[in-house]
């Protein structure tokens, strides 16, 4: 519906951090520069991306030097 979401998670991330974005149980994408954007920005500004109109499961999932420390996982309903 348009509204702003964040996930946040704490971890002891070190090195190389990256974050994987799983949609729907499918990799869509890694992110390697902050801020990680759920839709793929690539460290600039997050911005509003449309999705078609449905229920999303969003999975992220922190990589310290190539290994995940810590993941987080929220359903998103687009409408």
């Amino acid at each position: 519906s348009g509204q702003p979401w964040s996930v946040q998670a704490t971890t002891n991330a070190g090195g190389t951090v990256s974050m994987q974005v799983w949609v729907n149980g499918l990799l869509d994408h890694t992110e390697a520069v902050s801020p990680y954007c759920a839709f793929g920005d690539k460290g600039t500004t997050c911005t509003t991306v449309l999705k078609p109109k449905g229920t999303y499961t969003m999975e992220f999932r922190v990589l310290s030097n190539g290994i995940e420390v810590t993941r987080q996982a929220m359903v998103v309903t687009a409408n």
